[in-house]
This record gives C-alpha cells, structure tokens and sequence, in this order.
C-alpha cells in the first residue's frame, strides 16, 4: 500500500469526525481573533520608546508683547527634534490644546508617548533664559533638566543643543546629515526672525478669535 501523505490523513479524519473537526476549526478562529485583538490593544496602549510630545514653552517675560517668543523657540526644538529619523515627534496642532498643562502621565496616555519636554523661556535685555525639563511619562520621572542663560544672537545655537542633548537622553541614535540639518539655522537675520515670529503670533491669534466666534 502507498503512504498516505499528513493532508490526506487529516481529510479523511475530518471526514470520519465532523463535529469535532468543526469545534477544533471554530476554537482556532477564535483563538487568532483573541490573539490579534490583544495584540492591538498593547500596540495602542504602549506608548512608542522614542515617542516624544514638546509641549508649549510658558513665557515668563515681564513684558506680555514678548510671549510669542516663546512660542518661537518651541517651535524651534520641536523642528529641529523632528529631523530626527528615529524618533517620533507629536506634531504642533496635537500638542497645542496641552499649553500650561503639567500632568505628564496623562499627556502620555493621551499622545502615546513616552516622554514629554517641557520648558519656560524669559527674555529681556537681549538676553535669554530657559529652562527645560524631560520627563518619562511612564514614571513621572525627571530624565533631564537644564537650565541655559544666553544672549539673543545665540538662540539658534540653543534650540540646536536642546535638540540634540534631548534625542542624546532618549538613546535615538543621529546621523552626521541629520546634525547638519539640527545645527542649520532658519535664518542669520534676527530682526526678519523676529517680525516673523510677530505675524506668526498675529495671524494665530486671529484664527483663534475667529473660532471661538464660530
């Protein structure tokens, strides 16, 4: 007599026991089903190693007209740590709505991220003032924390050092064309830098109003 190869075997098996091999099928169904579900709740639960939301900058300038600063050397950061391949960098619109929020943990949950930078930025007299924090959302722990007392014209240089000190701490690693493109400065011009931060903060002030009458 010829072998009967496994396939031919298992045929002739379930043809013998319907019922059984119909319970076996269904119980291996849904055995994947449970399987892959909880899979996708641990991918949409656990937040991304190199995930990282850069909330908005508090600005502690006496003079209220300098808080669009701010905003610009957050954006800053924000910019340059998105240059980064391996790190995943929650976009400005997501983290916009977190201004003055402080719970860590729960930023986390809500952008899956892994850790958040947090910082305020003063500036008078030419000079600039800034303090940043890291912060593990998983832990509500502080990775890292400086604080930086610079003049105006090295404000490029400072975005460039946060950037690169923060992608340092979370162990992403930064290619020789990804320093370059940190290290670039958006312009050499600091008074058109300022003007543009000025609009940026005009223009975002009237779309605000205009939402809020919609």
């Amino acid at each position: 007599a010829r072998p009967i190869s496994p396939p031919a075997r298992l045929w002739r098996w379930t043809r013998r026991n319907p019922v059984v091999a119909g319970m076996a099928a269904l119980l291996l169904v849904l055995g994947v089903a449970v399987g892959v579900m909880i899979w996708n709740s641990q991918m949409a639960t656990t937040p991304v190693a190199g995930g990282i939301a850069v909330l908005p900058f508090e600005s502690l300038s006496a003079d209220k007209e300098n808080a669009f600063f701010a905003d610009g050397v957050h954006d800053g950061v924000s910019t340059k740590l998105a240059k980064v391949a391996n790190l995943k960098v929650i976009n400005h619109n997501s983290v916009a709505k977190y201004r003055g929020a402080h719970n860590a943990q729960e930023i986390g949950r809500a952008l899956n991220v892994a850790y958040v930078l947090e910082g305020s930025v003063r500036w008078e007299a030419g000079r600039i003032h800034l303090e940043v924090r890291l912060i593990d959302t998983r832990t509500d722990a502080h990775v890292w924390a400086q604080e930086y007392d610079r003049n105006l014209v090295d404000v490029f240089t400072l975005q460039s050092e946060i950037a690169q000190k923060v992608a340092d701490q979370l162990g992403a690693p930064v290619s020789s064309t990804e320093k370059t493109a940190i290290r670039e400065p958006p312009t050499t011009d600091l008074v058109a830098y300022d003007a543009y931060l000025r609009a940026k903060d005009l223009i975002s002030g009237i779309a605000f109003s205009k939402r809020a009458k919609e």
